[in-house]
């Protein structure tokens, strides 16, 4: 009986002591010119950050009331941190133009975006590819955008957070697929569906993956 509770207590500092090896081992975050699982040159803090739609694709928001599709977009910001468990940043610009319903039916609003900047924040996910969040920052409001399509639309939409997939190449790709905007207020606003979807080229830092290194 001795002996086992000797064992017990061996596995049990055995396992505390593999906890903090795996702690102290968590992957890092880089941002990274070349598909490498441990990034030589990262960029750092206050990298310049740029974006528009991918060629050939529209920035889709799709309602109860009707769809509404944009062929231009764009964003920039910059990066506010270097390699770490995340890294992070700030997106100071996004804006929407060339809208109207599906089909051109009739054409719309995209105001520029709300209570910017945003604060942004990516992950490597592997195979040089990454998540990024976008979340409140210093503007004090949700992410979020105003689009008016008389008689059909007038709202203005938000969400808490948005979570887009970064695919890295040469463009690297940020892909928002069907992003739901939970929070929406104005005079003709859908009451069951609002989600975003977008697909942004990112033509600096160009190319870029996302680099995963212990």
């Amino acid at each position: 009986m001795k002996y086992l509770k000797i064992f017990g207590l061996a596995a049990i500092a055995a396992a505390v002591a593999m906890a903090f090896v795996g702690a102290g081992s968590a992957s890092a975050t880089a941002l990274c010119s070349a598909n490498e699982e441990e990034c030589a040159s990262p960029f750092g803090t206050g990298t310049a950050v740029e974006a528009s739609l991918k060629t050939g694709t529209k920035a889709v928001l799709k309602t109860d009331l009707g769809t509404v599709e944009c062929t231009t977009s764009t964003t920039s910001g910059e990066t506010t941190s270097g390699p770490g468990t995340s890294v992070t940043g700030v997106i100071k610009n996004l804006s929407f133009s060339g809208c109207t319903t599906a089909g051109g039916v009739s054409n719309c609003t995209v105001g520029t975006a709300l209570s910017l900047p945003y604060n942004a924040s990516i992950v490597a996910t592997g195979s040089g590819n990454g998540k990024l969040t976008v979340t409140k920052g210093s503007g004090g409001g949700n992410p979020g955008a105003t689009v008016t399509c008389l008689g059909l639309i007038e709202c203005t939409f938000r969400t808490a957070s948005a979570t887009l997939t970064v695919l890295g190449g040469n463009p690297a790709v940020a892909k928002a697929e069907g992003i739901e905007l939970t929070e929406r207020s104005g005079k003709l606003c859908p009451s069951k569906e609002a989600k975003w979807t977008a697909e942004y080229a990112v033509s600096k830092p160009n190319p870029l993956w996302i680099s995963e290194a212990p």
